[in-house]
Order: structure tokens, then C-alpha cells, then sequence
């Protein structure tokens, strides 16, 4: 059932549909009521499809604003790309940043402009 629900997920994504549920990711791998944990719940939570949120903003809320760094950290090691939009999450000047630690900057832009979040 969760193959089955992340398929139905990924097709509305790929149809542009902006009000879409997620399915339910496994978090498993982040140690319990870790920031990292908490960071992949509520990015998913708060950030629609088609916004962004830089960093710091994402560090505040999840209850630490002095945490970006913490924050890209949990991006970097994100293992679910696109399920998980961290390509959502962006540098406070307004610069994209990396994505999954610069090995796949040109997917970010990809997926941002997918979204109609830049052009």
C-alpha cells in the first residue's frame, strides 16, 4: 500500500497538482525526536507546492533559529528527493543553493520551475 501511495503522489506532483497529500514516509532512518526528524515533518507540512522557505526560516519553525546549518544538514541527507522537497528550502539572500550537497543543483532548478516557484 505505501509503493502504491507514493506512486498516486508522485503522478498528481508530476500533473501539477498543488493540493496533493503525502504519503507516509518512513523516517526511520533519523534517530527519534531528532532535528533532523523534525525538520522532514514539518518541511513537508508548512512549504506548499510552487513556495520556498530559506533555511533560517525552516530552523524557526522547527523551534531553533539560530539552526540553518542544522537545517541544511537535514537537507543534505535527505534519502527520499522529491517526496521530500527539500529543493523547496533556499538560502535567505534568495539564492537556490545546493541540492542534495551540489551533486543535483540543475534537478533543484528542474523541480522549482516544475512548480512555479522561479522561471
Amino acid at each position: 500500500k505505501p509503493a502504491m501511495q507514493c506512486a498516486q503522489w508522485l503522478k498528481s506532483y508530476f500533473h501539477k497538482h498543488t493540493t496533493i497529500t503525502y504519503p507516509p514516509v518512513c523516517l526511520s532512518i533519523s534517530k527519534k525526536g531528532s532535528f533532523t526528524e523534525k525538520v522532514w515533518k514539518t518541511l513537508p507540512e508548512k512549504v506548499q507546492f510552487g513556495e520556498c522557505i530559506s533555511y533560517g526560516k525552516l530552523a524557526e519553525l522547527c523551534g531553533n533559529q539560530n539552526a540553518s546549518r542544522a537545517v541544511g544538514a537535514a537537507m543534505k541527507t535527505n534519502p527520499i528527493m522529491i517526496l521530500m522537497p527539500c529543493h523547496r528550502v533556499i538560502q535567505s539572500s534568495g539564492e537556490l543553493g545546493n541540492y542534495h550537497g551540489g551533486t543535483r543543483n540543475s534537478v533543484k532548478v528542474w523541480l522549482l520551475k516544475h512548480e512555479g516557484a522561479i522561471e
